[in-house]
């Protein structure tokens, strides 16, 4: 524990400062902790403050208001503000700072319970720490909660940990929206195992109400806080749908983000950039997970499921969806990378590329384009 300790130190050094050099070179001071709250970090800020507020639109059954982002972050921000008299802004940064730190410890627990000497521990990081949309980790953001929660939650039932694996992914279900994903990912993870352990039909779905099930309750809990302060049980659902939100055809969603590679709008080319990165690494792991037989270790398992249904779930829901939320990936498609079977001229091209995406993707950031 003391070297993981020591190793996620030196992590948090380089991560922070990487984004406090690009933030400075971009003419933004990283020490304003302001300079870390973009767009939806204001939706927040109103949450904690003022809890949840809706607004209707005439004439139309949207919403407009801050009923489609979840309340853990908030409300953490809240009990910051009123212990310390932090603002929003100090108690964010704070809040991601701390979530990103236990999430690394998290992360390298993970490779030493179960990596069987095939991960990388030093790899391992630089992929997690460095993957397209990093920013979100350090921003006034709840994907550093979110990741930290399923990390724990991963953990958890990879030891047969079943109620506190579902406990963990409740509470990622309070802090963001997508995280019920990952419910969908126990799901799966418990029918690969009971068919690899031949377990019965009543164990199975002992586990499922366990871990999966609990977790979703999670969510469930959230449309029952909205609707306690709202008086609108579907003011979630209503105040996303203008957003264009549903089911889409996930070939034309990737080719929605794709087609703009050519285009004069620099930021527009960026951002199908960054979506042609996510679409190369999706096809790298899925090459490399049955080429190199890496189904046969199931952290590896539970992982590429995770990447596959968050991965595809994403486009799915079309392009109102910011391509940046693949970032949900992040420690599943790291743990791939960092494998040994992954030879280390093919480990440099992807970093080399995952370090040009998180410039263009921190400066974006700061300059208030991506969402």
């Amino acid at each position: 524990m003391k070297k993981n300790i020591n190793l996620g130190i030196i992590a948090m050094l380089f991560f922070y400062g990487f984004i406090f050099l690009i933030g400075y070179i971009n003419g933004y001071n990283p020490f304003n902790t302001g300079n870390f709250s973009r767009w939806d970090s204001g939706l927040y800020a109103t949450i904690s403050e003022s809890g949840y507020i809706v607004e209707k639109i005439d004439n139309t059954d949207v919403l407009n208001g801050t009923c489609g982002w979840f309340p853990l972050m908030p409300f953490l921000a809240f009990v910051l503000r009123l212990s310390f008299g932090l603002s929003f802004h100090d108690a964010s940064f704070i809040i991601s700072f701390i979530s990103t730190f236990a999430l690394i410890i998290t992360f390298l627990s993970i490779i030493d319970k179960f990596g069987e000497n095939s991960i990388s521990k030093e790899w391992g990081l630089f992929f997690l720490l460095s993957f397209t949309g990093n920013i979100y980790l350090a921003a006034a953001f709840p994907l550093s909660l979110c990741l930290l929660f399923m990390n724990l939650s991963i953990l958890c039932i990879l030891q047969k940990k079943y109620v506190l694996s579902g406990l963990f992914c409740f509470i990622s279900c309070l802090s963001y929206s997508t995280a019920f994903l990952y419910c969908g990912v126990l799901g799966c993870y418990l029918i690969y195992e009971c068919i690899k352990e031949k377990e019965s039909l009543k164990n199975f779905i002992i586990k499922v109400l366990k871990a999966p099930v609990l977790g979703f309750m999670g969510f469930f809990t959230v449309h029952i806080i909205i609707f306690i302060a709202t008086g609108n049980i579907k003011a979630f659902f209503l105040t996303q749908k203008k957003y264009g939100h549903g089911i889409h055809n996930p070939v034309k969603t990737l080719w929605g983000f794709l087609s703009n590679i050519k285009s004069e709008n620099i930021t527009a080319s960026q951002q199908s950039f960054i979506s042609f990165i996510f679409l190369l690494l999706f096809i790298f792991v899925v090459v490399i997970f049955f080429k190199e037989k890496l189904y046969l270790n199931k952290i590896y398992v539970i992982s590429s499921i995770s990447i596959v249904i968050i991965y595809f779930f994403l486009l799915i829901m079309g392009n109102g969806v910011s391509p940046y939320r693949q970032y949900l990936m992040c420690s599943d498609v790291a743990l791939i990378l960092a494998s040994k079977q992954v030879v280390k001229k093919n480990k440099l091209t992807i970093a080399f590329f995952l370090i040009i995406s998180s410039l263009f993707a921190i400066k974006m950031f700061f300059d208030s384009v991506i969402v």
